[in-house]
């Protein structure tokens, strides 16, 4: 009796996963979060400090393309303390994500567009670029927690800066994940 409720189990569950894998994919708008810790390396006519230590947060929305590929606009700040020091590390670009497993494990993600430095320092803009290595868990179907990893670097026209992170990314799709 063991065995044939061993195998009626065994069997639900493949036909269960099969009716999973055969649904058809959907794209789908998505918005985002995260918080975390990094360091900061501000080269700036104004700044003679070395690295310092601080706060990364960003928001994001974009776009899933494909079960694999997402888009999706950016505004990333590094910074001292969580309300506000004396300069400040901005990106605002886009940002692609690969997942080349599946949706829901590792993937990479890379950003690229404008940089700021702000504060109490003279304004400078520049060119900013970046690389993400992560891993999402589906907390249901509607949202999604990740961990990750990365460096954002800026070139100015009389400096540069740099600031590896780790942060904790909270998403939240517009339609339910299957």
């Amino acid at each position: 009796m063991r065995r044939t409720s061993a195998a009626a189990c065994a069997l639900a569950c493949a036909c269960v996963c099969a009716r999973a894998a055969a649904q058809p994919w959907a794209p789908g708008l998505f918005f985002g979060t995260t918080m975390g810790v990094g360091a900061g390396w501000l080269e700036h006519p104004q700044v003679s400090e070395g690295p310092r230590a601080g706060f990364v947060w960003d928001v994001l929305a974009g776009w899933q393309l494909s079960p694999r590929w997402a888009a999706a606009a950016v505004l990333t700040s590094w910074q001292l303390t969580p309300i506000g020091t004396p300069w400040h590390l901005h990106t605002f670009g886009a940002r692609v994500e690969l997942a080349p497993w599946e949706a829901r494990a590792w993937y990479f993600a890379g950003v690229l567009g404008l940089a700021m430095t702000d504060g109490d320092v003279q304004k400078r803009a520049g060119v900013g670029a970046g690389v993400t290595v992560g891993h999402r868990w589906a907390l249901n179907g509607w949202v999604s927690l990740a961990a990750e990893g990365g460096v954002l670097a800026h070139a100015y026209s009389d400096g540069w800066a740099a600031q590896p992170f780790l942060v904790a990314h909270l998403r939240f799709h517009g339609r339910s994940e299957p």
